[in-house]
């Protein structure tokens, strides 16, 4: 809470809510990548680590299991890093997943046709 609201001021009911999006999953799991001085391979296990997320997303949604990614503030902060036992140095924090029985289940995101997106070179 104390980091959202160094953004700007927070009302109560604000408060509240950034607290119990946080403290109410049934599990939150810190993701990152082992920190390497060659900027492709942050790149290539960044994307990799995204693609992980999406399929665990997908399937845990199929079987009812609610999940959220996120990587507010509080997911990258220093203090995490602390909280955690991990060095910066190590480790690149890159977001968590809010995992429980969701409260509230999304509609799906309209998509458009694949013939409308897809690009056929010869």
């Amino acid at each position: 809470v104390r980091l959202k609201a160094a953004k700007s001021e927070l009302s109560e009911t604000k408060k509240t809510a950034v607290r119990d999006a946080a403290l109410n999953p049934s599990h939150l799991i810190f993701l990152g990548q082992k920190f390497s001085p060659d900027p492709q391979r942050l790149t290539e296990d960044a994307a990799t680590l995204a693609c992980g997320v999406q399929v665990l997303s997908m399937f845990l949604w199929a079987h009812g299991v609610g999940v959220k990614w996120t990587t507010s503030g509080f997911t990258l902060h220093e203090e995490t890093y602390a909280i955690l036992g991990i060095s910066p140095q190590e480790i690149v924090l890159r977001g968590a997943l809010m995992i429980g029985k969701a409260q509230v289940v999304p509609r799906a995101t309209p998509r458009p046709e694949l013939a409308a997106v897809l690009r056929k070179t010869n």
